[in-house]
């Protein structure tokens, strides 16, 4: 390659060569000018970003004329090389990976990061202004880089050539000191080179850096890079720090009052009194803000840290959170490997409070429907305590466990004026001394109504808190406001005058808000409850945020609190309520629906079709990640509304829903809410009187049950036996089709191979009538192939690949190269089966489908072994294991314990075990039992 004219750097100080001559790039800020140009190369910025990064506190008015004589005079020092264009509004550097260093690192990058790694001379930009530096646009750079020294670093460990990349991830890790991936790898590769001194050093640094500007220990990924250093060569042995979780939310600042309580809460936890304390009162009353002011009073007690939960007992869905899914959560905040938590829930209890024996450890668990919902979640050791409120007393605990109730009852004035001061200050409360008794008064005592008066009052200083208390007095019948026998019906007239405050429009959506099947929801969701565009929702939301009765926590999605929800519920009319979840439900119906496809384009439209509503906006998916992205996200909450729907009679809705749900469900092994879910559907489909639709539910039960996933092969020959009944009934002859090949799987698997080869002679002779077999010739070839006719299912899997690949299919394109792989093995060609399945890993990738991804892996490893890489066959099953234990499969311990016998290298044996992993080489099967 000829040297360029012009070669540019970031990577370090900002540097312009012409030839082997450097360029004075003038001052300091013109350099600075440049560094932007070349962050962005290749693309056009605008003046307005130019000017905003140049000038980060303020800019001068006459920046512009500034930035253009910086640009004339860079063009001058550059000559005619035409590399600084102007564009409408702005400039752009034409540089490319020629020219740029910063071009030619993400040109190497992708193929080879270790000499991308190299590129690095420094802190990107290194000698432009630090304020210029912190923009995010050089930031983004540094996280490229620091992507890349981990990529590089990685391989040389793998090679052997650790010192060379040293340099450069040290440059990448000194950057980003708390960037605790790349700091766990800087230290395995400095241990690699022979310095696991130096790594000790980063480890105990890194930590300590953790603890004082984060406050946390450090997490796994440093955890096991100190252990493996510990065990290196030349290393001293140390003991791995044991992970000390702090879960608990924030203090909350402005706390007061509740100076008896907190002492009281202080001296049970402290004391030798019982293990529990248990805290109850009425919604609003300030447990929660309560306890965790209490569980950081006394967190320096519990030195190996303190866990959090909130079980979401009184959640206005009606769903609290389930104990397995809080118990799960203990268990990865203490650190426990996903392979390591068992599946039943009683056995998690048990590895939970094994967890915790010997620790001293405080337990919150907050808002509890009951004592059996807390139960399993207590500690079972004299050493830690535990915390639990709720809004009932609470009795089981206190009569059977033993635990200290401590009842929440209304703040007194004293307590009252307390919290107004602190957080409106002594000034303001001093000012108006008439006003504030009558304004604690109609509060009632209850803090959140107080902290809702405090947040009106400072976000309008110019408010008077006479006014406020006439407005509280005005909203309506003091008995339906804060001077109630009944303090729940206090905060109703708290939030009545936020909710007064609004337009019609935002208040009509406040109160449809409260039938959202979620806590979060996003602006095609608000805008479909309502029937109005996306436009004038985000209006509609952002009037709600302002108003305190919203959060957006992500741009475009917001969460809505439970109180608030609550007090929407007692305003939304029935007919109201009928018209408005019947839009939400048909948002989910459709939205769920254009996933779906979006993520099988290749799959049938459903069979039954709901009806559409006007004014509804479903969401919208580019491309199979959005799609794939939108439905692991909203999985929960598309449960719910098909719950709802079925609770409503939409049967229409219900099968749809599920249907749509059926293939992330699969893909992501979540056996129960499939199965669960499908069950639904059929009984849709019954009642709804659609064969057709009851076929697809009983295929999906007996494609679940089939041994390739939850191995039950009499219920899915059973399901299989109705479906390919019904199917046949309504005519579908593709769907008969398929199924007599499913049907054959199960023979096969039992070793009736004359059933088998009747069921694939019946698929193949419904696949030869349709019109159009290409479409199918994914499932031809398989057949054929089991019918031991390679050569034909040769033919069809080149067909099929072609036409799937033409079509844009990601999934099935997948399972076609694993066709072709499987038929390359049966003739002999173990190379070219490896090479088919890494096409299909690839695509398994793409399309989110973990189970076949991981089976393909086993499949790999059979190939591998064919071939004499037993390190190879070893990785692949690891990964496999690894992936089946996260989705709960059945196969991952059978999966871990080949893998074991491949790292002993156990001869014949070993050979016959991984092929017993696989239904296609399961001729060569023994029986493997884990050790």
């Amino acid at each position: 390659m000829t040297e360029p004219a012009i070669w540019l750097s970031l990577l370090g100080p900002v540097r312009a060569w012409h030839g082997a001559s450097e360029l004075d790039l003038g001052a300091p800020q013109q350099r600075a000018l440049l560094a932007v140009l070349l962050a962005r190369a290749g693309q056009p910025v605008t003046m307005d970003e130019l000017v905003d990064v140049l000038w980060p506190d303020r800019a001068p008015a006459t920046a512009p004329n500034v930035v253009q004589r910086y640009v004339s005079q860079l063009r001058r020092v550059f000559g005619d090389t035409g590399l600084i264009v102007s564009t409408a509004g702005g400039y752009r550097l034409d540089a490319t990976a020629d020219t740029s260093d910063i071009l030619h690192f993400r040109h190497l990058r992708d193929h080879d990061p270790v000499a991308a790694l190299a590129l690095r001379k420094g802190a990107v930009a290194a000698d432009i202004s630090p304020a210029v530096r912190t923009n995010p646009l050089f930031a983004a750079i540094e996280a490229e880089f620091a992507v890349v020294a981990i990529e590089a670093a990685e391989l040389s460990l793998e090679d052997g050539s650790a010192d060379r990349v040293l340099p450069g991830l040290r440059e990448a890790a000194s950057g980003r000191p708390l960037d605790e991936h790349l700091q766990a790898t800087l230290m395995r590769t400095l241990a690699a080179a022979g310095r696991p001194a130096e790594a000790l050093d980063i480890f105990v640094a890194t930590r300590e850096r953790l603890a004082d500007e984060l406050g946390i220990d450090p997490g796994p990924a440093l955890a096991e890079a100190h252990l493996s250093v510990t065990r290196s060569p030349g290393s001293t042995p140390t003991v791995m720090p044991v992970i000390r979780p702090a879960q608990l939310p924030v203090d909350l600042p402005t706390f007061a009052g509740r100076r008896d309580q907190v002492a009281h809460i202080r001296s049970l936890l402290s004391g030798n009194a019982g293990g529990i304390v248990t805290m109850s009162g009425m919604g609003g009353i300030g447990k929660t803000t309560l306890v965790v002011h209490c569980a950081h009073e006394v967190a320096g007690d519990f030195p190996d840290g303190q866990l959090y939960v909130n079980l979401r007992g009184f959640d206005p869905s009606g769903k609290p959170m389930d104990t397995a899914e809080a118990i799960r959560g203990f268990l990865d905040a203490l650190g426990v490997p996903p392979e390591r938590i068992p599946h039943a829930v009683e056995a998690q209890a048990a590895l939970y409070r094994s967890m915790l024996a010997g620790r001293r450890m405080l337990v919150v668990l907050d808002n509890v429907l009951d004592s059996e919902q807390a139960r399993p979640l207590l500690p079972g050791n004299s050493g830690c305590r535990a915390i639990v409120t709720s809004r009932t007393p609470l009795t089981g605990l206190v009569v059977t466990d033993g635990a200290q109730p401590v009842p929440l009852d209304l703040l007194d004035p004293e307590g009252a004026r307390s919290l107004l001061e602190r957080r409106l200050g002594t000034a303001r409360i001093a000012a108006e001394p008439a006003a504030l008794p009558d304004l604690i008064a109609l509060c009632g005592g209850l803090p959140l109504a107080l902290a809702i008066v405090a947040a009106r009052a400072a976000i309008n200083p110019a408010f008077t808190l006479a006014d406020i208390a006439a407005e509280l007095r005005e909203s309506g019948d003091p008995l339906d406001g804060f001077g109630t026998v009944d303090p729940s019906l206090d905060l109703r007239a708290v939030f009545s005058w936020s909710y007064r405050l609004l337009d019609e429009h935002a208040a009509r959506l406040f109160r449809y808000l409260s039938i959202h099947p979620g806590p979060r929801l996003s602006t095609p969701a608000a805008a479909s409850l309502l029937g109005v565009p996306v436009r004038r929702a985000r209006a509609l939301l952002a009037e709600l945020s302002r108003a305190q009765l919203l959060t957006e926590y992500a741009a475009g999605r917001y969460r809505f609190h439970d109180l608030l929800r609550a007090y929407a519920t007692e305003l939304m009319a029935v007919a109201e309520t009928e018209e408005a979840f019947a839009r939400i439900r048909d948002h989910y119906v459709r939205s769920a629906t254009a996933a779906a496809i979006r993520l099988n384009p290749r799959r049938s439209a459903s069979t039954v079709e709901a009806p559409e509503l006007a004014g509804v906006t479903p969401e919208t998916f580019p491309d199979h990640d959005s799609a794939l992205a939108w439905l692991t996200a909203e999985r929960q909450v598309v449960l719910k509304v098909l719950d709802a729907a079925e609770a409503t009679g939409a049967h229409a809705e219900v099968f749809q829903l599920a249907w749509a749900l059926e293939n992330l469900l699969q893909r992501r092994g979540f056996w129960a809410e499939w199965e669960a879910s499908q069950r639904l559907a059929m009984t849709a489909a019954v009642r709804l009187g659609n064969r057709a639709a009851e076929a697809e539910a009983q295929h999906s039960l007996g494609m679940m049950f089939a041994p390739r996933f939850l191995n039950r092969q009499d219920d899915s020959r059973r399901h299989y036996g109705e479906a390919l009944r019904l199917f046949r009934e309504s005519g579908d002859l593709v769907s008969a089709a398929h199924l007599h090949v499913r049907i054959a799987d199960l023979h096969a698997t039992a070793g009736r191979h004359d059933d088998e080869h009747r069921q694939l002679r019946e698929a193949l002779n419904l696949y030869h009538r349709l019109e159009h077999p290409e479409k199918v010739a994914d499932y031809i070839s398989h057949a054929y192939y089991q019918l031991g006719e390679y050569d034909l299912a040769l033919t069809y899997t080149e067909q099929a690949i072609n036409y799937l690949r033409a079509a844009g299919d990601v999934h099935p394109q997948a399972t076609a190269w694993v066709t072709m792989s499987t038929i390359r093995a049966a003739l002999g060609a173990p190379a070219a089966a490896l090479a088919g399945l890494r096409h299909a890993i690839e695509l398994y990738r793409q399309s989110g489908d973990r189970f076949l991804h991981a089976d393909a892996l086993v499949d790999s490893a059979v190939h591998q072994l064919d071939l004499g890489d037993r390190h190879a066959a070893g990785e692949s099953l690891r990964e496999a294991a690894g992936m089946l234990s996260e989705i709960d499969s059945p196969r991952a311990v059978s999966v871990q314990a080949v893998a074991s016998i491949v790292a002993a290298g156990d001869g014949e044996r070993l050979r016959r075990a991984v092929a017993g992993l696989s239904s296609r080489y399961a001729a060569r099967a023994v029986e493997v039992q884990p050790a």
